[in-house]
């Protein structure tokens, strides 16, 4: 008769385990999906920037400019549009995000009718080397046009996520200890930096040499259809919206630059590129050389640029200005 309570206990832990990591995520809530602060957290410690962006503009009633591109247009302040076009701005740089991503946020908006009016996407050479995606892009329903039969995941499904449960225990630490991340993203997506890293020019080149070697595997590299037919796509999809699309190649750091310079093969390749998205929509090159890329106080490391060159980014493509950093090809 003893063992009875232990049997009980054997079919209800996982229940009780289940249900106590529901409630941690729930209360802790990583990704902001409730609308709750219960513990009144300053900085969530999401390590999915796809969800966590995902969340909140489900929450924005009306979204008039928006961001779409990588890691390297979240140094980009979107409210610099604001002052440009009016209205609320988004960033939606995300990790590794390529052309299906940002065609996957515009066809969500769509058919929330939250379509915006202006779209900047920000394109990085290196996604159009494979079509494949984040883990994180398969997983949403929001994102995978892929899979038109894939539902909207469920809100508990979210939370009990494997990434919630590290996130929520990140946070909470944090929270504890009162530690302030190195970098977040702000409610409008852009990434705030509480402790910038500073990289000497030997670490920089290092990092370029092993990314033209590694990324670009040298100059033997193939241009991927799928991502190109995805720019189509989104060029036809803001049309259809009578929304304002501009295109812009983002910029290596000169090391890299002249890396590429140096390999004939890659470099007409890149080239070859740059024709056939020119093709597809005109497009405001920047992977161009000038002293923009020249002086590395505008850089973290060889690809990733800081808030300080994201203004004069801006600058140059809304109103022409910094001449020299951008190069517009038609």
């Amino acid at each position: 008769m003893r063992s009875k309570p232990f049997v009980l206990l054997f079919f209800l832990f996982p229940f009780i385990f289940i249900g106590t990591i529901f409630l941690l995520d729930y209360i802790i809530d990583p990704f902001g999906i409730t609308n709750y602060n219960i513990l009144n957290i300053q900085y969530k410690m999401a390590r999915d920037d796809r969800t966590e962006k995902i969340e909140r503009i489900r929450k924005i009633e009306k979204i008039d400019n928006i961001i779409l591109g990588s890691s390297r247009s979240q140094h980009i302040d979107p409210t610099i549009l604001n002052s440009y076009f009016g209205g609320y701005s988004y960033n939606f740089g995300v990790g590794g995000g390529n052309s299906a991503d940002a065609l996957g946020v515009l066809l969500y908006l769509n058919s929330q009718h939250k379509f915006p009016s202006h779209v900047l996407l920000t394109l990085d050479f290196s996604t159009f080397l494979g079509d494949g995606n984040s883990p994180t892009f398969y997983k949403l329903p929001e994102l995978n046009f892929y899979n038109k039969n894939m539902h909207q995941e469920s809100q508990i499904a979210k939370f009990l996520s494997i990434d919630a449960v590290r996130a929520s225990f990140k946070t909470i630490k944090a929270h504890i200890l009162s530690t302030t991340p190195t970098s977040y993203f702000n409610k409008e997506g852009f990434m705030v930096v509480t402790k910038k890293k500073e990289l000497s020019a030997p670490e920089i080149s290092k990092l370029s040499s092993d990314y033209v070697n590694r990324i670009y595997s040298g100059g033997n590299i193939t241009i991927s259809k799928e991502r190109l037919h995805n720019v189509e796509q989104i060029v036809a999809l803001c049309k259809q919206n009578k929304a304002d699309l501009t295109i812009t190649l983002t910029p290596v750091s000169y090391f890299q630059y002249d890396l590429i310079k140096n390999n004939i093969h890659l470099s007409s390749k890149i080239e070859a590129f740059k024709e056939q998205l020119s093709a597809i929509h005109p497009f405001y090159d920047a992977m161009i050389d000038n002293i923009y890329i020249r002086d590395l106080s505008n850089f973290e490391d060889n690809v990733h640029t800081n808030e300080k060159y994201g203004k004069l980014y801006m600058q140059a493509i809304y109103k022409h200005e910094n001449k020299g950093l951008v190069s517009l090809r038609e």
